[in-house]
């Protein structure tokens, strides 16, 4: 009986499987690399939100002025209402309303200051809750004129002229409330951020001085 042949492969050499604590040790390096990467983020994020984003923020700059002109004639004066917008920040936006509003208010009725020596506010918010809201007619000049795009640095202005008749004792107020929007131009996906500011002038009517109530 033949002798069978004797075969020349030997049996493959098995590697031994990495250790466990090698594998807990790499995953642990690898999660402390991820820590410091959020770590990192976050403080760079806090000194970012501190630092630099403030002066990123819109910012609508307003002004305004009241000035009274001569008409020439003894019952009636004309006012100006000049309003000033610039665009002060680093970001660009629109311009979506313009609303000008005007309270008329009789200085006499606000009686005489206390005897204590405290004074009587005349602030925006007296004037126009003691005062009466006059009817300015077309005011779309200052919209044609202030509403739009503001690039940074961007400024414009508008005014016009009202003719008014002479009351004495009286205090006017102008107010000035714009509204818009940031533009997103350079960020289309971002949320949007919404702006307002207002402007208020007054002075005495036609500019005459006003004088309180007389006992």
């Amino acid at each position: 009986m033949a002798t069978p042949p004797i075969s020349n492969t030997t049996d493959p050499i098995l590697k031994p499987a990495p250790t466990t604590i090698h594998t807990w040790i790499d995953t642990l390096n690898k999660l402390a690399q991820v820590a410091a990467l959020v770590v990192a983020g976050i403080w760079t994020w806090n000194v970012f939100a501190r630092t630099s984003a403030p002066g990123l923020e819109p910012k609508l700059g307003l002004g305004s002025e009241l000035n009274w002109i001569e008409t020439g004639g003894k019952g009636s004066c004309k006012g100006s209402f000049h309003v000033f917008v610039k665009n002060e920040g680093q970001r660009n936006f629109e311009i979506t309303n313009v609303q000008i509003t005007a309270h008329l208010l009789d200085a006499g009725s606000l009686g005489e200051p206390p005897a204590n020596g405290d004074p009587i506010p005349l602030d925006y918010k007296s004037i126009e809750s003691k005062g009466t809201e006059l009817r300015l007619g077309d005011t779309d000049t200052y919209k044609e004129d202030l509403s739009g795009h503001y690039s940074p640095g961007t400024q414009n202005d508008s005014d016009t002229i009202f003719l008014f008749k002479k009351l004495p004792n009286r205090l006017i107020e102008f107010r000035a409330n714009l509204t818009g929007k940031e533009s997103k131009v350079l960020l289309p996906f971002a949320a949007e951020q919404t702006l307002s500011n207002y402007t208020v002038a007054k002075d005495k009517l036609c500019g005459e001085k006003t004088s309180g109530v007389k006992h």
